[in-house]
């Protein structure tokens, strides 16, 4: 069966059999049909559609320019090997995205992967699924308020399986798979305190304490610089437990000349962890 496969997750892209499109004659010919996309089979009247791209002209004008893209959407499809009567109904009064072939939107295989794995006895392959479809945010590069709006419900639903998976693999103590995903999250939402808890946790385990001890610096420094607070008492003890016990593996009965520089060296982190609680202390008083 041919099927038209559309990416709205990322930079729009229709392609259809061995023809890919991605770049569009205007950007009202990309919002239009980026809005069609998301409501098939749902008539639209062109006065609800003259509203969302242009809501200041005329009624004469705003009419002829809906006529126009319409036309430059027509032509596209045709530049995909499609008839548009096969994909575009459009009368006087509606126009509908009704196409008479089968459409694979990845928006909906998003969700329909997120649904499936809320009643999943293992919901992992779901989600594993769900987040490999989020190429970007919806139709990146529009910025019409009815996109915005259902980018950010998308964002919210990636960015809460991302944090699924993140628990799932720090359970199986796969701690490389934990850290991957962690910077992912922290990319997009750096003021997640939980995750960066994950990630010095994680780091520890995997015996890079250097990176452990950076990773609460960056988390307190943003927190105290964006909201003024400081990390949770459970994240502060966390990096106090680091610190200590990385200075006690270090701290041999009788240090050979070799071991002492790096004594040394983790006895000035001890101290540093010290000067640091209590600067973050006075910063918040």
């Amino acid at each position: 069966m041919t099927i038209l496969l559309v990416q709205a997750l990322g930079k729009l892209q229709l392609r259809y059999q061995d023809t890919a499109v991605s770049t569009f004659p205007t950007r009202h010919a990309e919002e239009l049909l980026s809005y069609l996309l998301l409501h098939p089979q749902t008539p639209h009247s062109r006065e609800k559609l003259i509203t969302l791209l242009w809501p200041d002209a005329p009624p004469d004008k705003g009419r002829a320019r809906l006529s126009t893209t319409l036309w430059r959407l027509r032509c596209l499809f045709d530049t995909l090997g499609l008839p548009a009567a096969t994909c575009l109904h459009a009368d006087r009064e509606w126009v509908t995205f009704a196409p008479q072939i089968s459409v694979q939107l990845d928006v909906t295989c998003f969700e329909k992967c997120l649904h499936d794995a809320a009643t999943a006895a293992d919901p992992v392959a779901g989600w594993e699924t769900a987040v490999s479809l989020y190429q970007g945010e919806l139709f990146t590069g529009l910025y019409a308020d009815w996109c915005l709006v259902e980018r950010e419900r998308l964002a919210r639903l990636w960015l809460h399986t991302l944090g699924q998976l993140m628990e799932h693999h720090l359970q199986q103590h796969n701690y490389t798979a934990v850290a991957a995903i962690g910077e992912r999250i922290l990319q997009e939402d750096p003021l997640r305190e939980e995750v960066h808890r994950a990630l010095i946790h994680c780091y520890e385990q995997m015996g890079d304490y250097a990176q452990a001890i950076k990773q609460f610096h960056i988390c307190s420094d943003l927190l105290m610089s964006e909201l003024g607070v400081l990390p949770l008492p459970e994240t502060i003890i966390l990096y106090s437990n680091i610190i200590a016990h990385h200075y006690q593996t270090l701290k041999p009965k009788s240090p050979a000349p070799a071991q002492k520089s790096a004594l040394k060296n983790a006895f000035a982190e001890f101290l540093q962890a010290g000067e640091r609680l209590h600067s973050l202390l006075a910063q918040a008083e």
